[in-house]
């Protein structure tokens, strides 16, 4: 069992690292160097394959069946996520920033379908007891390669330089690889639930029992819009990368790792549709809390508070959500059906990045983390009104 959880979580961990670095850090060195919101903003697009995924979802599925598993794909997306990093260390972002972006979309591809493969493997080695914890672990993992692209990745690239920042995620991907490759896939899939993926439900959504699909749109507007403000605002604020990367994507997201656990006990405690409510209720109050700093209040204690408050609640309700998705996998083909649910949830994750990005060019920082804390007041009604449908 503990083994089984340290992989999950290095898995994780990996899986996003490299993700973290160039869709968030890469941002940050690139706002730090004069580019625009509007240009920065656009590196949030990288988070589109994970989007576009369930295309080649059926193809994941069909190679496992004929494999034995979804193991041996993973470890050859870990490999060749190791070549491409040695790459990317060998060019210099200001110099070869076009070359480093196409590596960057490279990266961003084989993160999308290596997510959605582990999405398949862990639902594989999992049963309705311990689908939870497996989440909570899942995010956490997230979470911590998150933090190590954003944070120690850009503390290691303020101090020491590229190719050392680089280097450092390589030997992060390459633990992972070693404990994945000792770890034993059983050989059966667990059917976790009968139910199955109406995907006629993808039109009219907004009626009856279709209303799931209208959660997996709406629920993270608001979070999401806000959340992405808070690296390019406190670069604009005037903070070194290096406090960035330590205050806002080490210290805060430690509670970001304690939501995701928190979640994950309160799904099994109270039911997944109930703790979902009550999420998406302290959402609201993590976004207000992003308004310290637009404040005025911009030192280190003040900023570490509304950077975990946002950590926290985002994390609590991603592994709420993905937990909610996994129960309605089939288990008989984990990668395609989980995968179109989390394409449609991360349409609209993306989508919120990028604009609340974008509107904070011109509307400013404060206006959409109000307009954000609105919205999620609106959802919760909005979900209150449908939850027996969801």
């Amino acid at each position: 069992m503990l083994y089984r959880s340290l992989t999950v979580l290095s898995l994780c961990i990996a899986q996003f690292i490299c993700i973290g670095f160039f869709g968030e850090g890469l941002v940050s060195i690139l706002r730090q160097d004069g580019f625009s919101l509007e240009r920065v903003g656009a590196l949030r697009g990288l988070g589109l394959f994970a989007v576009l995924a369930f295309l080649w979802s059926p193809f994941i599925d069909a190679i496992a069946l004929k494999i034995g598993g979804y193991k041996k794909i993973i470890l050859a997306f870990q490999c060749l996520t190791l070549a491409i990093l040695y790459a990317v260390s060998l060019l210099n972002p200001r110099d070869d920033l076009p070359a480093v972006i196409a590596l960057a979309v490279l990266l961003a591809f084989i993160s999308a379908t290596w997510t959605m493969t582990s999405n398949a493997f862990f639902i594989k080695i999992s049963n309705s007891s311990n689908l939870s914890f497996t989440n909570a672990l899942k995010l956490s993992g997230g979470l911590i390669g998150h933090v190590s692209g954003n944070g120690l990745t850009l503390v290691i690239y303020a101090k020491f330089g590229w190719s050392e920042a680089n280097l450092f995620l390589t030997s992060l991907i390459a633990i992972s690889l070693f404990s994945l490759a000792l770890f034993k896939e059983p050989a059966h899939v667990s059917a976790l639930t009968e139910r199955q993926l109406d995907f006629r439900a993808m039109f009219g959504f907004f009626k009856g029992k279709k209303a799931w699909l209208s959660v997996l749109f709406v629920q993270s507007i608001g979070i999401c819009a806000a959340f992405g403000l808070l690296s390019p605002m406190l670069v604009d604020i005037g903070w070194k990368l290096e406090d960035i990367g330590e205050v806002l994507h080490i210290y805060g997201t430690i509670f970001g790792f304690a939501g995701a656990l928190a979640a994950g006990f309160a799904v099994k405690k109270l039911g997944a549709k109930r703790a979902f409510l009550y999420a998406v209720a302290m959402q609201t109050l993590g976004i207000l809390a992003i308004w310290l700093p637009i404040g005025g209040w911009t030192d280190r204690a003040s900023v570490l508070f509304a950077s975990s408050a946002a950590y926290a609640v985002y994390m609590a309700q991603a592994t709420i959500i993905s937990t909610m998705m996994m129960q309605r996998a089939s288990g008989r083909r984990p990668a395609s059906e989980y995968a179109v649910q989390s394409s449609l949830n991360m349409t609209f994750q993306i989508f919120s990045f990028y604009l609340g990005t974008l509107l904070a060019g011109t509307l400013g920082y404060g206006a959409v983390v109000l307009g954000a804390a609105a919205f999620c007041v609106l959802s919760l009604i909005y979900f209150i009104k449908i939850y027996k449908f969801i």
